[in-house]
């Protein structure tokens, strides 16, 4: 197949890498999906998409973006890549495999949006497409075999290597990978039968046809709109919107949010997408003024995500399901248990009020009458709890002591109680019954003599 410029055939397919990485879903190893996109006229990649899901439309037309897309975030994101990712434009025509994913209408409707022409090529001829299979074959000898938990291409290269053991790839490493194999190694490899480096083709293409305008008639935004594969529905809440546990929000959103309560909308369920490349903003679609609203998650950085490089949706999903799994680990019939406690605690201090309350009531006016010492609520607040765990005295130099009633009180005491009794129901108890009850005992013996001349105070004399 002969081309004469750059972006006038573009072949894509994929293929599972030749390496183990951990898998957030299940955190054991797991090969991934590589969606992968060259230039036939300079052999040059265009694009790539990785992930662990079986390849659908999703992941099709997020390698599309890709390739569609500058790739001006190399310096930003990806520092020790040394050179720039020069290849990028809207392809003329689209190659693609005989598969049903390939021939759907989501992919179908994304290229015809975008003024490009598709080929399905028939079953069994790789031959159309061999320029692609080659270079999968360049990354994983060159590349992926040499990564810790490669598999190689087949038992007999792996021998006793042991993959699982040493696999240990995250998703975002891989990804920083694939950009130095692309960028430094790939871009800039010889290409015998033209004897110049793929980059130096690329750019030779673009010089000899000025005409090939590489920007796209349509903004970043729109071009994310079409080709943004993550597309969900979910309510608006006081937090924003909910993908796998994070909430994304903004202050645009939350006007929104304001204006769906005034018009009862708040239960409506709004659509929103995302790119599953790179899930560190959403966009949320707003019907007042027919377009997407951005929004972004605050809470990434706390989470220990490296938020200046993209966070892919699998990344997500690794976090969405410690949550998971740490809530379901909690014993949650400890709340319950606790609930019920709190229940008993306060019914406990119910009755005892009440019938303190009652006594007061009754018995106020003889107290009075009779010059005695009004009831006072006994409790221990916070400021004796120190006190209480220590066994100590409240402080060093104030010693509390409640010394044993004389016995002429507890005369008078016990004739109040046997006079009061007959005149009162048997349930209920006297002033006297309750200050005796609210009485504790000193946990320790001091001899009264022994004491220095501190402030001693007694209580019961």
């Amino acid at each position: 197949m002969v081309v004469h410029r750059p972006l006038e055939r573009v072949e894509i397919d994929w293929t599972p890498v030749d390496i183990l990485l951990v898998d957030p879903k299940t955190f054991k190893p797991k090969k991934p999906w590589l969606v992968y996109a060259i230039d036939k006229y300079s052999d040059h990649p265009l694009g790539f998409f990785v992930t662990f899901d079986p390849i659908n439309a999703k992941a099709v037309k997020q390698c599309l973006l890709h390739c569609l897309m500058p790739k001006t975030y190399i310096k930003d994101l990806y520092p020790m890549v040394e050179n720039e990712w020069s290849a990028f434009g809207k392809p003329e025509l689209l190659v693609f495999d005989n598969s049903k994913v390939n021939d759907s209408l989501d992919v179908l409707d994304a290229c015809q949006q975008l003024g490009i022409e598709t080929m399905f090529c028939p079953v069994d001829s790789g031959y159309l497409k061999a320029s692609i299979e080659r270079h999968f074959g360049i990354l994983n000898t060159k590349v992926f075999h040499s990564l810790k938990g490669t598999t190689f291409s087949n038992v007999f290269e792996r021998g006793r290597y042991d993959s699982e053991g040493k696999a240990y790839l995250t998703m975002q490493s891989f990804i920083y990978i694939c950009h130095l194999a692309m960028v430094d190694m790939i871009a800039f490899d010889i290409n015998v039968s033209k004897r110049a480096t793929r980059r130096d083709l690329w750019i030779r293409g673009l010089q000899e046809n000025p005409e090939i305008n590489l920007a796209v008639s349509r903004t970043k935004a729109e071009l994310k709109m079409i080709l943004m594969s993550g597309i969900d529905y979910r309510k608006l809440s006081n937090k924003g919107i909910v993908i796998q546990n994070e909430h994304y929000t903004s202050p645009e959103l939350m006007k929104l949010r304001y204006q769906l309560i005034t018009d009862g909308k708040e239960k409506r369920k709004l659509r929103v997408r995302y790119d599953l490349a790179d899930i560190r903003s959403i966009y949320v679609y707003n019907e007042y003024e027919r377009r997407y609203i951005e929004a972004f998650n605050k809470n990434l950085q706390e989470k220990g995500f490296q938020i200046g490089l993209p966070v892919h949706f699998s990344d997500l999903e690794w976090d969405s399901k410690l949550i998971a799994e740490a809530k379901n680990s909690r014993d949650r019939r400890l709340f319950g248990r606790a609930n019920r406690k709190i229940r008993i605690i306060q019914g406990k201090d119910k009755k005892k009020f009440i019938r303190y309350k009652n006594v007061n009531n009754n018995e106020i006016e003889r107290l009075k009458e009779e010059n005695e010492e009004l009831p006072v609520y006994h409790g221990i607040s916070t400021e004796g709890i120190s006190h209480v765990q220590l066994g100590t005295p409240e402080a060093a130099d104030t010693i509390q002591l409640i010394k044993e009633e004389h016995q002429e009180v507890i005369e008078k005491k016990q004739k109040k109680k046997s006079n009061s009794g007959k005149k009162r129901n048997s349930s209920k108890q006297t002033v006297s019954e309750i200050e005796d009850s609210t009485y504790i005992s000193s946990s320790f013996e001091i001899d009264i003599d022994d004491l220095p001349d501190w402030e001693i105070k007694y209580r019961g004399v």
